[in-house]
């Protein structure tokens, strides 16, 4: 029996110092994760996204965006001149009205206007590596190729999908007649009851 006591208390202590070294490990190792993960997530600096949005050339995309909602508009001019067989001078009263549509937009909504909310969004979403991971991707040729082709892509998406909502708005036309005759009808309903 003798023996045996101090085996238990050797085994005993080991015991609590396994534990302790253990614990001291564990909470080592979620420090190390923790400090890493902050690490990997840090937020991208003001400097690097602004770098970012000169070399996808953002101001110009901008730019583009505008030249084809002004194309886009006198579109729906047009068709609403046709549409409502307007004469002359109703016209010049619609182009002018989107002329100051168009200018009030683009002096809302200028690169010196936007680019602040651009570099917020980037801040919230991005880390500073993927930031400069973007950067490093717009230096190759697949990433020129991507800055230079992406407007004409934007451009002739915005083209073929304008063609859809002539359709489009014919159909919602007509779900909301269907609708309000829906509508109707319950009123009746619930007045006759």
């Amino acid at each position: 029996m003798q023996i045996a006591l101090p085996v238990v208390k050797c085994f005993a202590s080991t015991e609590v110092i396994f534990q302790g070294l253990c614990m001291k490990s564990l909470i080592t190792l979620l420090l190390v994760l923790t400090v890493s993960g902050a690490a990997l997530a840090e937020k991208p600096s003001a400097e690097s996204i602004e770098k970012l949005l000169i070399v996808t050339d953002s101001d110009k995309v901008m730019d583009q965006m505008f030249d084809h909602l002004d194309g886009f508009m006198k579109n729906m001019v047009n068709q609403s001149v046709q549409q409502n067989k307007m004469n002359e001078e109703g016209r010049k009263v619609m182009d002018n009205f989107m002329a100051r549509m168009v200018k009030v937009m683009r002096e809302e909504l200028s690169w010196e206007q936007t680019k602040p909310i651009y570099v917020q969004v980037y801040s919230e979403n991005f880390t500073q590596q993927e930031v400069d991971d973007l950067l490093t991707f717009y230096a190759t040729p697949t990433g020129k190729a991507l800055i230079e082709k992406m407007p004409v892509v934007m451009g002739k998406s915005m083209e073929l999908t304008q063609a859809r909502i002539g359709p489009m708005m014919q159909r919602m036309q007509m779900e909301m007649r269907a609708a309000v005759a829906e509508v109707k009808a319950a009123q009746k309903a619930d007045g006759a009851q």
